[in-house]
């Protein structure tokens, strides 16, 4: 009781950020009073003992020097049993008194921690151990019972645990720290509507305070979830609730990550992809998508998933931040099978065969979506057979394309209607037409806010992304990415603008740059207006009611700034990029669009910007006599090799009918050389390609300057010659 502890000698006092922690003749024992004390009733987030890594050094530095290993146990066992005391632990933010509300974690101080304790005698991990195991059984009715964030703050002080990386180690106490966490993500265990907005709230709470956290602390707390996600695929290689629990735990990270609004403070969209799991075969993408959009269908809602029965109704397509581009890009293969699947039946012809006195109606079903065109009227004949087709069979959009040229022999097997595309962008984003103006440093276009072109051009140009996108075709599209965050309704700023033309973004940063360090902004002498040139006339826009009388000054510079980007990005090209998005969308109205963010389906549409030619000379197969060591081979390696990025890229164009690398890279192309002709070869033959199957057919030349004066030739003159 109270009075003998009273009489306990102290034998020393160790002040921690949080609280002092007294250590008496049995040194344990003030501990373990606190501990029942706090989980005993329900005063225990009035009355809460904190430990840091000051204290639990100093515990261990008592332990080692009196060889009392086992209470020091004992001690571990109690804190790390104790969810209230772990919940007040380890805090990121200093103060003298209590826990403030966005206090997070100091992860690398609990890192050390954790290392030092696993140093001193395996009794001690087994404590440690044996604690933890206990809090995953118990704390689940603690938490049904909780309003706050911080109350589960001690999930993320566990599952920092070393040794659960520890392919060895019992990781059923992994899935028990995963059900006690998403037992607040589950509105499925009773009908009590306040209960549900309860657990709404505590959802909530828990990504604003995951949003308080640092940088640093934020990508070691999505490190580690990965490294267990990665680890338990490799273990066991078969999906699972383990698997499928852990994805739903990092849904918390995501979701405060997107919450973040400066850019610079947020995780990498890509740092929560895990090729592991994406590139394992454990996911059967086809029935996932299936399940997602019944769900979908069912419940109008996809992102809550059914905790109960969670094998039945998890979806990988509910949680996209976890599937990289790759993945992503199968399962709108897989959206476009079947809807090409019910189109067929929906649009098939009939005929008519007579059958015992009765004319039976047979279907002749139409796989293909013809486009006859020619070529010196390209642009104009495109536009009537997609304003047709928009108007009166919009479905034909959904089926497989292929391009017939006037006049011309031969059968697109994808080759022309590669080629297609390629003749189709360059004319829109050529000087003939006026549709985009062209940013030198940046090499990028952008849509003309004073373009003369009325909307059916720009809507063309989305109807033909669209189908590039469905016909597997990579287009040379230079647009910068917030074209794409456009198409995705993110919220652009002014980085985007920075992106597409830095001199502009970076005299507003220089605005904002004068307001934050005390300067006057009044001496740039802005005003909340804007100032453009139109067809040689100069005209002004108010950004807002009466801007040109109103003067930036420190207090405003913020909005001024804000005001002119969106007007910039958004407001002076609205006409402009809602026909374009309109015929986009037309295309690509689908829910599979939906998985992606923006600079995921930039990628998505012009491919890998990343030229590897290495990756591609270890993957290329040969035919007709060459293999990887003969002489013209090595020569034809050499030449490629020594392109300037303009060559290499008009070789691949030659090659495949494409500027651009696949998605994975140009190790995943498929290239294959074909010989042609006497071996060596010393006549006039050109090299030529089969782009519809990423066919190089290559003559033995002999000597380099041959081989480079060949190749040369055939990529300087490729358009509409070699090319099958």
């Amino acid at each position: 009781d109270d009075s003998k502890e009273s009489s306990k000698r102290v034998l020393k006092a160790c002040p921690s950020a949080f609280c002092t922690l007294v250590l008496t003749k049995t040194f344990e024992h003030a501990v373990l009073h606190a501990g029942k004390r706090l989980n005993g009733n329900s005063q225990l987030a009035t009355t809460p003992v904190y430990v840091d890594e000051k204290a639990m050094n100093y515990l261990c530095e008592v332990a080692l020097g009196t060889g009392k290993l086992a209470k020091l146990a004992s001690v571990l066992q109690t804190i790390f049993s104790s969810p209230s005391i772990l919940n007040g632990s380890f805090p990121s933010t200093r103060n003298m008194y209590h826990l403030l509300p966005d206090t997070g974690l100091d992860l690398e101080s609990l890192q050390r921690m954790y290392r030092r304790v696993l140093t001193i005698d395996p009794k001690v991990t087994n404590a440690l151990i044996k604690a933890m195991t206990h809090i995953g059984k118990t704390s689940g009715r603690f938490v049904r019972h909780q309003h706050d964030a911080l109350t589960l703050r001690y999930y993320f002080i566990l599952i920092i645990f070393p040794e659960l990386l520890n392919a060895s180690f019992n990781h059923h106490l992994t899935s028990m720290l995963n059900d006690t966490l998403l037992s607040v993500n589950n509105n499925n265990n009773n009908n009590n509507n306040n209960n549900e907005e309860e657990e709404e709230e505590l959802r909530i709470d828990m990504i604003h305070w995951l949003c308080q956290w640092d940088l640093l602390s934020r990508r070691l707390l999505l490190q580690r979830l990965q490294d267990c996600l990665t680890m338990f695929i490799e273990l066991k290689e078969k999906m699972d609730g383990y698997i499928l629990r852990f994805v739903m735990v990092i849904d918390f990270l995501w979701r405060a990550n997107q919450k973040i609004d400066n850019v610079q403070d947020r995780l990498h969209f890509k740092e929560f992809y895990n090729r592991t799991l994406t590139r394992a075969n454990l996911i059967d993408f086809r029935s996932d998508y299936i399940r997602w959009m019944s769900h979908n269908n069912n419940n109008n809602n996809n992102n809550k998933q059914s905790y109960n029965n969670l094998n039945k109704t998890f979806t990988f397509c509910s949680y996209p931040f976890i599937l990289d581009p790759v993945a992503k890009r199968e399962v709108i293969n897989i959206e476009q099978q079947l809807s090409r699947q019910q189109h067929a039946i929906d649009d098939s012809l009939h005929f008519s065969v007579p059958f015992g006195g009765f004319n039976i109606l047979l279907p002749i079903p139409q796989p293909y979506f013809v486009m006859r065109v020619r070529r010196q009227y390209l642009l104009q004949d495109t536009m009537a057979i997609i304003t047709n087709v928009a108007t009166d069979k919009p479905n034909e959009f959904f089926k497989e394309l292929k391009i017939v040229f006037n006049g011309e022999e031969g059968v697109d097997q994808g080759g022309v209607r590669k080629e297609f595309f390629q003749l189709i962008i360059d004319e829109l984003f050529g000087p003939k037409y006026d549709c985009f103006i062209y940013n030198e440093s940046t090499r990028t276009h952008w849509f003309n806010p004073n373009s003369l072109e009325d909307e059916n051009t720009f809507r063309l140009l989305g109807v033909i992304i669209g189908l590039g996108i469905y016909n597997g075709v990579l287009l040379d599209i230079t647009f910068p990415t917030a074209v794409y965050k456009k198409l995705c309704d993110e919220k652009l700023g002014l980085h985007d603008l920075t992106d597409w033309d830095p001199v502009l973004g970076k005299s507003l940063e220089e605005v904002v740059h004068w307001s934050e360090c005390g300067k006057d902004t009044r001496d740039l002498c802005l005003t909340f207006c804007v100032v453009y040139q139109t067809s040689g006339e100069i005209k002004s826009h108010d950004l807002i009611s009466n801007g040109s009388s109103i003067e930036v000054n420190n207090e405003n510079a913020l909005a001024y700034v804000e005001k002119l980007v969106d007007w910039h990005l958004n407001e002076s090209i609205a006409s402009q990029f809602k026909s374009f998005a309109k015929g986009f969308h037309r295309v690509v109205g689908r829910s599979a669009f939906g998985l992606f963010i923006g600079e995921e389906l930039e990628k998505l549409i012009v491919g890998n910007p990343v030229l590897d030619f290495d990756a591609l000379e270890v993957t290329t197969k040969y035919e007709g006599g060459y293999h990887s060591e003969h002489p013209a081979i090595r020569l034809f390696w050499r030449v490629i090799k020594s392109f300037d990025e303009e060559n290499k890229k008009k070789f691949l164009l030659f090659t495949t009918g494409s500027y651009r690398a696949p998605l994975r890279g140009l190790g995943k192309l498929g290239l294959v050389i074909h010989r042609v002709g006497s071996d060596p070869y010393d006549g006039e033959m050109l090299p030529t390609s089969h782009t519809c199957f990423n066919a190089l057919m290559l003559p033995a030349y002999s000597t380099l300057e041959i081989m480079q004066e060949k190749l040369t030739r055939a990529i300087q003159y490729s358009q509409g010659f070699g090319l099958q």
